[in-house]
C-alpha cells in the first residue's frame, strides 16, 4: 500500500512538517494514534471488491476526499496524490485477505497492543513511491477481527533519521479496540 526509493533531499526545520508542535490521539476506526495535533485528517473509505480498507488518513497537507461521485459512478482514491518536500502522509488500513499470514511479511517482529506484529523502515512499497515519497515505514499487526492492520508512513524530503523517529513515535502510540 506505500512505496519509496532511497534518494533525499533535507527541509529547513522540523516546522514545516509540524513535528515540533503538539501532538494529538486520533482514532480511525477501531485504531488509534498519535500524530502532530495540526495535522489534517482524511475521511475513511472502502472499494467494493477490495479486501483493504482505509480506517484514516493523516498529513501535514490537505487531504482529499477519498471518493467522488460521478452521474452513474462511485470513484475512490488516495486521500493525497503528491507529497511536497517536507511532507508526510500516514494511512491506516483495516485489510482481511484469504490465506495473509504475518510470517510473510516484511520487517522485525514485534508486539503492539498485545497482538503479534511486524515493522518495516524504509519499506520498498508502490503506493508512496507514487506520492513522490523517498522514505517509508509499515506497521503490520496481526488482528483477529479485520485479519491485520497496516500503518503506513510516507515522506518526502526528510532525513531518514528523523523518519524513523516519526514513524516509531507513532508506532509506539498505537493501540486497538477489539
Amino acid at each position: 500500500m506505500a512505496g519509496c526509493g532511497a534518494g533525499m533531499t533535507t527541509i529547513d526545520s522540523q516546522s514545516k512538517t509540524g513535528l515540533d508542535g503538539s501532538w494529538i490521539t486520533r482514532t480511525a476506526n477501531r485504531v488509534s494514534l498519535s500524530v502532530p495535533s495540526e495535522w489534517h485528517v482524511g475521511q475513511p473509505w472502502s472499494s467494493a471488491g477490495s479486501f483493504s480498507y482505509l480506517a484514516g488518513a493523516f498529513s501535514n497537507q490537505a487531504l482529499s476526499p477519498p471518493c467522488t461521485t460521478g452521474r452513474n459512478s462511485l470513484a475512490c482514491g488516495a486521500p493525497l496524490s503528491r507529497l511536497r518536500t517536507g511532507g508526510m502522509l500516514v494511512e491506516v488500513f483495516e485489510n482481511g485477505f484469504p490465506g495473509w499470514t504475518l510470517d510473510r511479511q516484511m520487517g522485525t517482529p514485534t508486539m503492539v497492543a498485545d497482538l503479534p506484529a511486524r515493522v518495516a523502515l524504509q519499506a520498498e512499497r508502490t503506493t508512496c513511491a507514487g506520492l513522490g515519497a523517498d522514505l517509508a515505514s509499515t506497521q503490520v499487526i496481526a488482528d483477529g477481527v479485520a485479519n491485520y492492520v497496516e500503518i503506513v508512513v510516507c515522506s518526502r524530503g526528510l532525513h531518514a533519521a528523523e523518519q524513523h523517529t516519526v514513524a516509531m513515535r507513532i508506532f509506539a502510540s498505537v493501540r486497538i479496540a477489539s
